[in-house]
């Protein structure tokens, strides 16, 4: 199996009831009739439209969602059927939609001085979703608080404690916000460019979900300045897995990997630098195995998916992945979907090619028991 997760098909054929069953075609109506669990990933067709992706265990599809524009990660309710497709940096849409199709998709939008970072998480009772965002004319990052209860209106916003909030995940134990900033400074107005490389200053940040304050924030060391924390993952025991992008010279190998719990320092993981040098600086996605004790990190510019340790915080081996970008937990380790249309297991040469699209950054467990 590609995907496993604890959702059985048949909770959710219950939930989402003849709305969405009607709106599928036969063939997808038979792939989720055989299905335990659903996945979903931004994608870009061969047209040059957008997309989301629903995905069966074995990789098969189930649905398709157009988005206006490129997506980048998709956020889903604890409690209700719902999942959220934020548009890439410095998009400033996001679509919440419903897989029982039974009511409209809604577009959520920032406010003129905003724009969406790719990324966001529910509250645990699925009624507030947070957004990681660019408050871009003062040059800082802010976390959005959008009412999930309805048609997701803005209710207010506190401080990301940097500039460039990218992944933002809850603690597993306290209410509290993990926030990835990249540390670099954009600007609609430029487009994608990076306006501070000399003077970036990443870190990590805990934030208190009641009262929106800082309770630990771990910066960068000086000399890794340039290394930009993006995605991550986190244990149900607290402990956050972090993928860094390095802003620097080509020629520098800097570790890319790391970890942190409450209360303890920020720490990096060994990469034999053999290994090092073909990882291209650059991260994709993170995600943590519970079972096996081990993350996989996608490599997209070297074309690989790496396995470490938990316990060793040590690289375990390197698998070649072309094009890699999402990558998720699976009943035989992990898979992985991948900008040339591939979905596939990570240890075996299972996979499934849809010739018409490409993936996007990012694949998702859709629901979680």
């Amino acid at each position: 199996m590609f995907f496993n997760q604890p959702v059985d098909r048949r909770s959710f054929i219950l939930s989402a009831g003849a709305g969405f069953t009607s709106l599928l075609s036969k063939r997808s109506y038979a792939a989720l009739l055989n299905t335990e669990t659903v996945f979903a990933s931004a994608f870009r067709n061969d047209d040059g439209t957008y997309g989301v992706m629903l995905l069966g265990e074995q990789g098969n599809e189930i649905s398709r969602l157009s988005l206006p524009a490129r997506g980048h990660d998709i956020a889903f309710n604890p409690v209700k059927r719902q999942g959220v497709a934020f548009a890439r940096r410095p998009g400033n849409f996001a679509l919440a939609f419903y897989v029982d199709s039974r009511r409209a998709p809604v577009t959520i939008t920032t406010p003129e001085e905003r724009h969406f970072y790719g990324h966001g998480v529910f509250s645990r009772d699925g009624k507030l979703l947070y957004a990681s965002e660019n408050d871009f004319e003062n040059a800082k990052g802010v976390i959005g608080i959008y009412d999930a209860t309805g048609n997701f209106e803005r209710i207010g916003e506190f401080s990301s404690f940097g500039i460039g909030p990218h992944e933002i995940l809850l603690h597993p134990e306290k209410n509290i916000l993990v926030v990835a900033n990249g540390g670099i400074e954009t600007h609609p107005d430029f487009g994608r460019t990076k306006l501070n490389i000399p003077m970036m200053q990443p870190s990590l940040a805990f934030v208190d979900l009641a009262s929106g304050g800082l309770v630990e924030r771990h910066l960068m060391p000086a000399k890794l300045h340039k290394l930009s924390i993006r995605h991550m993952d986190v244990s149900n025991s607290g402990t956050v897995v972090f993928g860094c992008q390095y802003e620097g010279s080509e020629t520098d190998l800097p570790p890319l990997i790391g970890s942190l719990k409450l209360g303890e320092p920020l720490r990096f993981w060994e990469t034999p630098i053999g290994e090092l040098k073909t990882f291209s600086n650059y991260v994709g996605s993170v995600a943590l195995h519970a079972h096996l004790q081990q993350v996989a990190i996608t490599l997209p510019k070297g074309n690989k998916v790496a396995i470490y340790s938990m316990e060793t915080k040590r690289l375990l081996r390197v698998i070649e992945k072309p094009q890699s970008f999402g990558i998720v937990s699976s009943e035989s380790g992990f898979a992985y979907t991948t900008a040339t249309g591939l979905v596939g297991s990570v240890l075996s040469q299972e996979t499934r090619k849809f010739p018409d699209i490409a993936f996007d950054n990012h694949v998702a467990n859709a629901f979680s028991s």
